[in-house]
Formats: structure tokens, C-alpha cells, sequence
């Protein structure tokens, strides 16, 4: 994977974050986006700006992708992932699947993208997962049950590189640096 730029892309509750974090520790460096919400209790992987410090950012092409989601505006910076590959590590961040191939278009030539998609081990753990407080209103699993039937039928064949089941976060990790 050296020389690539390494997507997660699954729904919320799958155990992105504590993938990448378990990546952290083999060469994998993880692409902190700008973002116009608020940072969260103990969120430390993500620089949170004011809508007007984003328009900026955006206007003067600071990001090689920009995603609307739950609200706020997010941009991926396309110098640190360039500058974390040019240091010899992977670059990563969690992406949004149906926004895959519009990143690559835009990273076409500058760095091969490998997109990864992460799914719960059954729909009873995903809601369990989701049970921390993040989904009171039951959104996030109703837009889960939706992307993943997508998935299944194979809508998004085209952008997924490798698919994994995360039941236990070892053995996932351990799939994706071999």
C-alpha cells in the first residue's frame, strides 16, 4: 500500500476511528480534515473552523474535496496528504463512499487511492454501536440500512478496492497491513 492514499469509507458505527487509530501504529498517518463543527468531547483528529474560515480555504483551492454531512462542511487538505507520503507514510482518512470517485478524479496522477469499505458484523451489533448518543433519532441507522443495501447490491463495486467485516478490530487491522 506504500505510495497509496488508504480510504475507509462504512457507515457510522463500524469502527473506523479505532481502525485507524490501530493503523497509527505501522505506518499509516491520518489526514486531519478542516471541518465547521465543534470538536466533540476528547476529538483531537480534526481542526474545527468558522464557516467563513472554510469559505476561504475553499476558495483558494486548499481542499482536494469538500462533503456536506450531517449539517457541516468538512475539507480534506491535499497538502498533507501529499506531504505524508512524500515522508515515506500512507495517508488516511474515513471518506464517504458515494464521494470515492469523485476524489480520485481529483487525485488522478498525484496518488493511487485505496478504498477500503468497512461493515458491521451483523445489524444488532451496528445498533448497539450506535447506542453511544450519536443517534437519537435513529438517522444514522436508517441512513446505515440504506447505504449498506446499496452496497450489498453492488452500487459501489467500482470504488471499493477490499471489503471487511469489522467483528474484531485486531484481525481487521491486521487484514489491511498485509
Amino acid at each position: 500500500m506504500k505510495d497509496a492514499f488508504l480510504i475507509l469509507s462504512g457507515v457510522s458505527g463500524v469502527g473506523k476511528s479505532s481502525i485507524m487509530d490501530g493503523l497509527k501504529e505501522f505506518n499509516f498517518r491520518y489526514v486531519s480534515p478542516y471541518m465547521t463543527r465543534s470538536l466533540r468531547d476528547g476529538e483531537t483528529d480534526k481542526i474545527s473552523i468558522s464557516p467563513e474560515n472554510m469559505r476561504q480555504k475553499i476558495d483558494a483551492g486548499d481542499f482536494v474535496a469538500v462533503n456536506k454531512l450531517y449539517g457541516n462542511v468538512y475539507g480534506t487538505p491535499l497538502e498533507d496528504i501529499l506531504q505524508y507520503r512524500d515522508e515515506g507514510f500512507v495517508p488516511m482518512l474515513d471518506y464517504p463512499i458515494k464521494k470515492v470517485g469523485e476524489l480520485r478524479e481529483r487525485l488522478n496522477g498525484k496518488i493511487d487511492v485505496v478504498c477500503i469499505y468497512i461493515s458491521p458484523p451483523s445489524l444488532i451489533e451496528l445498533k448497539r454501536r450506535l447506542g453511544d448518543g450519536r443517534d437519537k433519532d435513529s438517522g444514522r441507522y436508517s441512513f446505515a440500512i440504506k447505504e449498506l443495501s446499496f452496497v450489498e447490491r453492488g452500487d459501489y463495486d467500482g470504488e471499493i478496492d477490499m471489503r471487511l467485516v469489522n467483528g474484531d478490530l485486531e484481525k481487521t487491522i491486521g487484514k489491511i497491513i498485509q
